[in-house]
């Protein structure tokens, strides 16, 4: 999963977003893995409800977000971020909560996601605008 990362998060930056690492794990390992997939802000042996706080604190700073997770600690999380994306190889209660589950080995979608997302919203307020113009 971690080759397939790295250039999602990149694409993700190019597109103006910034990623955050919320994991349960152990900071070492945590910035460990960030560093490899080129991401900066880390916050390392989080219970679910502390993932959930601190998505609501990123959500506070910097409007919307999104959370992609795979564990059955996620799952609260998932439910929580204004969209939820686990992936295919995620837990029964993680893929459940999500909005929009991604296959096996499908990190490289999440750009492509945003482009799709923001088309959609571009069509929606044009669709608006014609039809209270």
């Amino acid at each position: 999963m971690l080759p397939k990362a790295q250039p999602a998060i990149a694409a993700l930056r190019e597109r103006g977003l910034d990623a955050t690492l919320l994991t349960g794990d152990v900071a070492q390992a945590a910035e460990r893995i960030a560093a490899l997939v080129g991401i900066k802000n880390v916050q390392a042996g989080l219970s679910p409800e502390a993932k959930r706080l601190a998505l609501n604190r990123l959500r506070d700073d910097h409007g919307s977000a999104a959370m992609v997770g795979d564990g059955l600690n996620d799952g609260p999380v998932l439910a929580a971020a204004d969209v939820g994306i686990a992936v295919g190889s995620a837990t029964d209660l993680a893929r459940e909560t999500a909005a929009l589950v991604l296959p096996a080995d499908g990190l490289w979608m999440l750009p492509w996601i945003v482009d799709v997302a923001r088309a959609v919203r571009r069509t929606i307020l044009t669709n608006l605008m014609w039809t209270f113009g």
